[in-house]
């Protein structure tokens, strides 16, 4: 386990930093009011936009056609100055910043908190049988886990996978001292759901659970009765469920578009755990893979399309105010070029950089046509060689500067100044993917929340830009964003970008101590090569650190913001009171 060990960098008494929405320099929040405020806005509707929007926020979407200068949202966020780097944790705090009284012992044991442990405290259902089901069919030791034993020796293998955060948060969860085995003392309950196992590969293999009433290729008719079995499973074999009507019970919705597909009954009171932030009310699926349109109910699916239909029923995929999208779950070694694994800030000499699949073989409804349209005018305007800019298919970049470490994504990311951050066939990993680099979003994404969005202050450190202002014009208005604005953002972005990557956990440790390792052997041969004591610049937005923050990553900061929910819960009456 890593402890981290500069108190000024996350002080003591930060730990919940939710409680009475009081703010931390290192960890700025949302109100509930803005985060109403929020779920409210139409990056579309630029005089709604207007209306809603904090004042000074940077919201490109509101930007006329010929807008040539963007302001960065200065709320919320100290300037650098106030950021110490004493070891006193009271001089790291400025005293504009609110801390909240600390709980005397009485009222800690009052309220059932016991000192010493860490809350919330969350009870760990056991799999229902159509999950427990559903590993059985996962035919192999590598399918259906973020982690496999193998040989040589038993050891534990990495597996890739941004989906694999439904079997990586429940192990986390089931070895985390936030669990607990006594369900009265509970703060929350969490139903382990194994919806993205289901998906691929379970679904269409020649053995599947049946789960609907029908069978039927739809996999997202199956996800839906996925999670009505579990919903059904802990509504009748405990009592949990019953007397908060579901208010402390988390789900995890990791697949492409989320929770839209959910079971009403799961959805309405339900805490929830996504991968997709779309707010809109009035929905439809905007995938291109038919058997996850989950607006589609033609062909095997109509007869009980009506059944199917109805337990559905009418909700959003996300409420921002009861629930949370989480960040996807990669690898450390992906992120390999960043400075949070030990490799020095390079030079951002790629001024906007969108690589993968740009849909030129999809559907032009994949991605909302917006990868599409960005990588026809990259080649019409000829953006790469005006501009630096790359809008490049998986396999396309040819790159003069070959890095000491092959992993050229990482590298390219760590790069470059700003990264779009666009859709697929519903979530995608570019925002996590750009942060974690240093690399300032450029969100194309019109009502659709960030992770963390609901309560990290994103836009102070990057850019929202409606759908409908992606045009030829794109290259002047991130030039006109000036280098003071550019590196504000940046270290805006540098006190919060570890809180996107998990490294709570078995292998992690190990994981980080082999890539710091070679990165440390990579900057060695490059300060001999220039025969210079350092290659950390000074003052940079991006400073060396030592050891990552300890309980700050994406899997604390999920588990500070449950502490902040379960007191909104009790001061509402929705949850049984500690005693």
């Amino acid at each position: 386990m890593y402890h981290w060990t500069n108190n000024s960098y996350f002080p003591p008494g930060a730990l919940r930093p939710f409680v009475n929405d009081s703010l931390n320099p290192f960890f700025p929040i949302m109100s509930r009011t803005q985060i109403q405020t929020r779920s409210n806005m139409n990056p579309a509707d630029p005089e709604e936009a207007q209306q809603s929007a904090p004042q000074g926020g940077i919201q490109s979407s509101l930007l006329p056609s010929n807008t040539t200068s963007v302001t960065p949202n200065t709320t919320r966020i100290p300037s650098t100055s106030t950021l110490s780097t004493s070891n006193n944790p009271s001089t790291s705090i400025p005293s504009t910043v609110n801390r909240s009284p600390k709980p005397s012992q009485r009222e800690e044991s009052k309220r059932g908190m016991g000192l010493g442990r860490l809350r919330p405290l969350i009870y760990v259902y056991d799999s229902p049988l159509s999950s427990s089901n559903i590993l059985q069919y996962s035919v192999g030791a590598n399918i259906c886990s973020w982690r496999y034993l193998g040989p040589p020796g038993n050891i534990s293998y990495w597996m890739g996978g941004q989906y694999n955060v439904e079997t990586y948060f429940h192990e986390a969860l089931m070895t985390s001292e936030h669990r607990t085995f006594d369900p009265e003392e509970a703060d929350f309950f969490y139903v382990p759901v194994y919806l993205s196992c289901l998906m691929s590969p379970v679904m269409n293999s020649r053995e599947q659970p049946q789960l609907t009433p029908t069978l039927t290729n739809k996999r997202v008719m199956h996800g839906t009765y996925l999670y009505h079995h579990a919903y059904e499973h802990i509504r009748q074999n405990y009592p949990f469920w019953n007397r908060s009507h579901g208010h402390d019970h988390i789900f995890l919705t990791p697949h492409d578009e989320g929770a839209c597909y959910l079971p009403y009954d799961v959805y309405v009171n339900s805490t929830l755990l996504t991968s997709w932030g779309r707010t809109d009310i009035n929905h439809t699926s905007g995938t291109t893979f038919i058997y996850d349109n989950y607006s589609d109910f033609s062909d095997e699916t109509k007869s009980f399309g009506a059944m199917w239909q109805n337990l559905m029923g009418r909700h959003p995929c996300y409420d921002p105010v009861k629930d949370l999208v989480i960040p996807a779950f990669k690898s450390p070694r992906k992120y390999i070029h960043s400075p949070l694994m030990d490799y020095p800030p390079m030079k951002r000499d790629i001024l906007f950089y969108a690589r993968g699949n740009m849909g030129t073989a999809n559907d032009p409804m994949y991605s909302r046509n917006i990868r599409q349209k960005l990588l026809s005018l990259s080649v019409k305007h000829q953006w790469d060689k005006n501009f630096s800019i790359y809008v490049i298919e998986k396999s396309d970049f040819k790159d003069y500067y070959r890095p000491c470490i092959k992993d050229m994504y990482s590298h390219q990311l760590a790069r470059s100044k700003f990264c779009a951050v666009v859709p697929g066939d519903g979530f995608s990993s570019r925002f996590e993917d750009a942060v974690v680099h240093g690399c300032i979003p450029i969100i194309i994404q019109d009502r659709v929340h960030m992770p963390f969005e609901s309560i990290l202050d994103i836009d102070s450190f990057s850019v929202r830009l409606s759908e409908s202002k992606v045009d030829e014009h794109l290259p002047h208005v991130l030039l006109s964003i000036s280098d003071e604005q550019v590196e504000r953002m940046q270290r805006r972005l540098g006190t919060v970008y570890h809180r996107f990557m998990y490294y709570t956990g078995v292998l992690f440790p190990e994981e980080l101590s082999l890539i710091r390792s070679k990165t440390s052997h990579c900057v060695n041969r490059q300060l001999k090569a220039s025969a210079t004591k350092t290659i950390w610049p000074k003052g940079h937005a991006f400073q060396h650190l030592k050891h990552l923050p300890h309980r700050s990553d994406a899997f604390y900061t999920v588990m500070q913001w449950l502490r902040w929910r379960w007191e909104v819960l009790e001061a509402q009456g929705k949850v049984p009171v500690k005693l």
